[in-house]
């Protein structure tokens, strides 16, 4: 699916939407889905054992966190956090107490 929601395909086949979709939304062709006849399921949930295993790699050192955090914001500044997760200027704002 291109950044306009444009599907190259002849066939049946399922787009599946993980999490929050930054948006993507918005540019989905409705019409596309319904001429190519496609399936597109979206899922938002989490099982424990995932973020037991992911604490795990964090603690471990396995994954690296620091490089994810764009910026570092005192809590009286989580306005401008947002708005730069807004306007993507930041992948992760860390707000501090």
């Amino acid at each position: 699916m291109g950044k306009a929601g444009t599907v190259a395909a002849s066939e049946r086949i399922t787009i599946g939407f993980i999490g929050i979709t930054g948006g993507l939304t918005n540019e989905i062709d409705l019409d596309q889905i319904l001429e190519k006849e496609l399936d597109v399921r979206g899922s938002w949930g989490t099982v424990w054992s995932s973020w037991k295993r992911t604490l795990s790699l964090i603690a471990s050192q396995h994954i690296k966190t620091a490089p994810l955090i764009s910026a570092r914001l005192g809590l009286d500044d989580w306005a401008k956090g947002f708005k730069m997760m807004e306007d993507r200027s930041a992948i992760k704002v860390l707000l501090i107490p």
